[in-house]
């Protein structure tokens, strides 16, 4: 019998990068809402917004590790272009769920 792995909270940062000038800022919302729309489809958790800098955004997430990384390599194809994108596992979002 084998096992469900195990779904984990995951944050996805992406930071316009500084040599970034000009971009078509269109294309960019279409990739990135058309991967959102995907996972979310699929009935999954996913939270994004910006910070007020400008030029942060995060996105918060649930997924297996497989599908983190699938998620990050599919957000790396629709944005790299113009932001560095990292990955984290968020080990604080189960507190934040309990407040």
């Amino acid at each position: 019998m084998s096992q469900k792995e195990e779904t984990k909270p995951w944050v996805v940062t992406a930071v316009l990068k500084d040599d970034t000038t000009e971009f078509d800022p269109t294309k960019f919302k279409q990739n990135v809402a058309e991967l959102f729309d995907k996972w979310q489809t699929q009935g999954k958790f996913l939270w994004s917004g910006p910070l007020d800098d400008n030029k942060t955004a995060l996105t918060v997430f649930e997924g297996t590790d497989e599908e983190a990384f699938q998620f990050l390599n599919d957000y790396k194809k629709a944005a790299s272009e113009i932001v560095d994108i990292e990955l984290k596992q968020w080990d604080a979002l189960p507190i934040l769920s309990l407040l």
